[in-house]
C-alpha cells in the first residue's frame, strides 16, 4: 500500500512540473533601438521648381553662383538660428508669417525669407555683407554676390566699384559696359531699388532719375566731353576750329 502512494505521488509531481514548463512562457528578448536619426533636413528633387537664371543675370554671375539651396520651405534649425522666440516656437514652427513667412521679406531687403534662405544671407539685415547695397538689388538688379562684397575679386568692394560705375560682376578696368547700364536700368523698371541701395548711390553723387530709373550714378558713367580749339590757316588767314571729344565708357583706368 505504501509504495503505490509513492508511486502515485511522484507521478502528480511529475505531471506539476510538465505543466509549468509549458504554460511559462520564455520573455522576449529586450527591444533595441538601431535606426540612426537624421538630422539633416530632407530634400525632394521633386518638389523643387526650376531654378531661373534669368532673373540673376545668366549662368555664369556672381549672383547665380552664389546660390547655395533652391528649397520652397525653410527647415526649423534655421528659422530657430534667425528668429526670436516670439515668431518661431520651441519646434522651430513659424507662428508670424509676416516675420518669418516663406514670403516674408522683414528687412525689406528684397529677398523673402525661402530666397534668404537659398542664398545663405542675413533675413534681418538689408546688407548681408556690408557693401552698402540692399542684397535683394544685389542679386537682381545688379547681379553680384549678396554675401561677399567684392564679388568679382579685383579688390574693389561691389558698393564702390557701382558707385563709380564700374561692373561689380567683371575684373576689369574699364568702366561698365552700355549694355551692362542698360540691363541695370531694365532692371530698376521690374524692381525698385530698396533703401540700403538708395543711400549709397546718393551719397555717390546719384539724382533722383537715378535712382529711379537708372540704377547708377549715371554723371559717372561717362567721361565729360572736353573741346578743343586749334588754329586752321588757309592763306593768309587763320581760323580757329572746335574739336569735341567725347570718350568712350571703356576707356577709363579702374580707380575706384
Amino acid at each position: 500500500g505504501l509504495l503505490a502512494v509513492l508511486i502515485s505521488s511522484a507521478g502528480v509531481l511529475i505531471y506539476l512540473n510538465f505543466g509549468n514548463s509549458q504554460s511559462t512562457p520564455t520573455p522576449a528578448p529586450a527591444a533595441t533601438n538601431d535606426t540612426k536619426t537624421d538630422t539633416t533636413p530632407a530634400t525632394s528633387s521633386n518638389t523643387q521648381p526650376a531654378i531661373n537664371n534669368t532673373l540673376t543675370g545668366g549662368a555664369n554671375t556672381p549672383a547665380t553662383k552664389a546660390r547655395v539651396y533652391n528649397e520652397t520651405k525653410i527647415p526649423s534649425t534655421w528659422l530657430k538660428q534667425k528668429f526670436t522666440s516670439a515668431s518661431v516656437d520651441s519646434n522651430g514652427n513659424c507662428v508670424v508669417a509676416n516675420i518669418c513667412g516663406e514670403s516674408a521679406d522683414p528687412d525689406n531687403d528684397g529677398l523673402t525669407n525661402i530666397e534668404e534662405y537659398n542664398f545663405q544671407s542675413d533675413p534681418l539685415n538689408p546688407d548681408t555683407d556690408n557693401d552698402g547695397y540692399s542684397d535683394g538689388d544685389e542679386v537682381y538688379v545688379y547681379h553680384s554676390d549678396p554675401i561677399k562684397d567684392d564679388s568679382d575679386g579685383d579688390t574693389f568692394k561691389d558698393g564702390a566699384e557701382i558707385g563709380g560705375c564700374y561692373d561689380p560682376t567683371v575684373n576689369e578696368t574699364g568702366k561698365m559696359s552700355q549694355a551692362k547700364i542698360a540691363d541695370i536700368a531694365t532692371q530698376i523698371g521690374l524692381r525698385p531699388l530698396h533703401a540700403n541701395s538708395k543711400t549709397a548711390l546718393t551719397a555717390a553723387g546719384a539724382t533722383t532719375i537715378d535712382l529711379t530709373s537708372k540704377g547708377l550714378p549715371s554723371a559717372k558713367c561717362t567721361v565729360a566731353t572736353t573741346s578743343t580749339t586749334t588754329p586752321t590757316t588757309t592763306g593768309n588767314t587763320t581760323t580757329p576750329t572746335t574739336t569735341t571729344t567725347t570718350p568712350t565708357t571703356t576707356s577709363t583706368t579702374n580707380s575706384n
